[in-house]
């Protein structure tokens, strides 16, 4: 065993130690329920040991994570307790599958659910409904605003701005929500911001497009 803690942390080709087919493969989850906010963190220990309880090191363990979760670790060979921990973080509330096997014998493994939660606080997104409208002052692009706090839509004060000119408050719904509509004369990009009344670093931005539109009738009226 001394020999192996002399390769830890170089380990790799250098000093392998050759994998029993009774290894044992353990997960113990060290963290849960982090927040989906793509740096809190879930935690999962993955240890190896021999058929009489023993640490086995410097072993290459894989993994694979189910879901839109991003995995973690600073190496991918168990250490000289035989342990390996994987950090998980994620951007979409869900419960995910993260499953550990040992690189030269994938029948010995373990997996561990994690779930993420929505991040708590107020949150804005947006989708554009109507775009590409005639810059004529009459048609209207539209753009959707969704307020959320905790993943859960609450009605709010919002303040709009369109392309530098600020309106006046709006308020969302009981679900959170609030369509903009709006027309133009200039063709052009459009920006429209939604910025929460109360906290203006809560905010969300899409982008369109007004086209300008030949009538037909007064180019005849012309020639």
């Amino acid at each position: 065993m001394e020999e192996n803690k002399a390769c830890y942390p170089s380990i790799s080709p250098g000093c392998p130690v050759s994998p029993l087919a009774n290894y044992v493969l353990t997960s113990q989850i060290l963290a849960n329920n982090a927040p989906a906010d793509g740096a809190s963190l879930n935690g999962v220990r993955f240890t190896l040991s021999s058929p009489v309880n023993l640490p086995v090191a410097n072993q290459e363990l894989e993994f694979f994570a189910s879901g839109s979760a991003n995995l973690i670790y600073p190496t991918p060979y168990t250490n000289t307790s035989g342990v390996l921990d994987v950090a998980v973080r994620s951007l979409e509330p869900e419960t995910i599958q993260l499953f550990g096997s040992l690189a030269s014998d994938p029948t010995v493994s373990a997996n561990s659910l994690l779930t993420f939660t929505p991040p708590v606080g107020y949150q804005i997104t947006s989708e554009i409904l109507v775009n590409n409208a005639v810059a004529d002052g009459i048609s209207s692009n539209q753009v959707r605003f969704h307020l959320t706090y905790g993943g859960i839509g609450v009605a709010a004060q919002l303040r709009l701005d369109i392309t530098g000119r600020l309106t006046q408050l709006v308020s969302t719904d009981n679900n959170g929500y609030y369509t903009a509509s709006f027309s133009s004369t200039t063709e052009g990009n459009f920006t429209v911001t939604a910025e929460l009344y109360t906290d203006t670093r809560i905010f969300a931005t899409e982008t369109g497009f007004f086209y300008f539109s030949v009538n037909l009738s007064q180019i005849s009226r012309v020639k």
